[in-house]
């Protein structure tokens, strides 16, 4: 459950930080997403906001990339295949980002071997333009620059953000727009393939992925309830759960049907139950569930009444049910005569 953000304060110089890992010194295509809430405008700062980077100029040329809004409220992302600004390129969004004070969702994705970026908000791509071509920026530089999420703090121009980080994730692949939209409202586990870095920021700094990248906090910035609305709990589906549930009564009810039906649905998950109550009465039904997704589901239950349905029937058949319970099990047998 997502219940916290973290809440940085530029007049604090607030940020947190990483020392280099391998798992952050990404040189092929990544993507990097985050929510964001604005306490004011980088333009009324007059100074850039940092999102997430790995990116130093001084006291020696360690860029590797860089995702912020620009003194003009615009979303930005850089790169350098030599850690200089001579083999560097840089996308920014055409619009500014339009105010303070509202939660917004905001990831970029870098094509290094075209050198080219989208950058989305709100799960929704928006127009950008290439402002540095430099050389030939077809890979990242990998060099021991500390990443850090709120500011860019190896540089000479400060870039510290004021307002709330949360939900950050730092992936080694291109995210589709599909995968960025179905994702953006729901939480993640942290063993999601291309996934090198997930931080929740739940109250504390740490990396949900394998990677164990935990941030340390600089400045003492604070943690805050304030978080984005509409989040989904991560989820393991789809997946397989298969499960007995037997149960035992005394109640004594005698009535017998059976019915065939196949319906579809759409769940993404698929489970197999059986489940068997050892009760006075004996029953059975027989339904098919095929799905459009992962999903496949086949029950058995009972109950009593001699009575048929057969929506979706294979062709004109009598069933001949005959039931024995013995303990906690059914035994169902079926003769059809055509």
């Amino acid at each position: 459950m997502n219940t916290h953000s973290l809440d940085l304060e530029l007049s604090s110089s607030q940020y947190a930080s990483r020392a280099d890992t391998a798992s952050l010194s990404q040189t092929g295509d990544i993507s990097i997403e985050a929510w964001i809430k604005l306490e004011q405008l980088p333009s009324t700062a007059g100074s850039r906001f940092t999102i997430a980077a790995k990116f130093q100029d001084t006291p020696s040329e360690k860029r590797s990339y860089r995702f912020a809004i620009s003194s003009t409220d615009k979303l930005e992302i850089t790169w350098s295949a030599d850690g200089t600004a001579n083999n560097f390129a840089a996308w920014v969004a055409d619009a500014a980002l339009s105010g303070a004070g509202v939660w917004i969702h905001v990831a970029v994705t870098v094509d290094v071997s075209t050198e080219t970026a989208v950058i989305y908000v709100n799960g929704s791509s928006v127009a950008v333009t290439k402002t540095s071509d430099v050389g030939a920026a077809t890979s990242i530089h990998d060099n021991d620059a500390i990443f850090s999420i709120g500011n860019t703090p190896e540089t000479t121009t400060a870039a510290f953000f004021d307002g709330l980080l949360d939900e950050i994730r730092l992936w080694s692949d291109i995210r589709t727009g599909t995968e960025i939209t179905n994702n953006y409202q729901a939480e993640l586990i942290g063993n999601e393939a291309g996934l090198v870095g997930y931080w929740k920021l739940n109250n504390d700094y740490n990396d949900e992925t394998a990677n164990n990248n935990d941030l340390s906090p600089n400045n003492s910035p604070v943690f805050s309830t304030d978080v984005p609305t509409g989040f989904e709990s991560p989820s393991l589906s789809p997946s397989q759960s298969p499960s007995q549930s037997p149960s035992v009564s005394g109640s004594a009810s005698a009535s017998a049907s059976s019915s065939a039906s196949a319906s579809k649905s759409l769940s993404p998950s698929s489970s197999a139950s059986a489940s068997g109550s050892a009760s006075g009465s004996a029953s059975a039904s027989a339904s098919e569930s095929k799905s459009l997704s992962p999903s496949s589901s086949a029950s058995a239950s009972g109950s009593a009444s001699e009575s048929a349905s057969a929506s979706a029937s294979p062709s004109p058949a009598e069933y001949t049910n005959k039931y024995s319970t013995t303990g906690n099990t059914y035994t169902d047998k079926y003769s059809s005569t055509l």
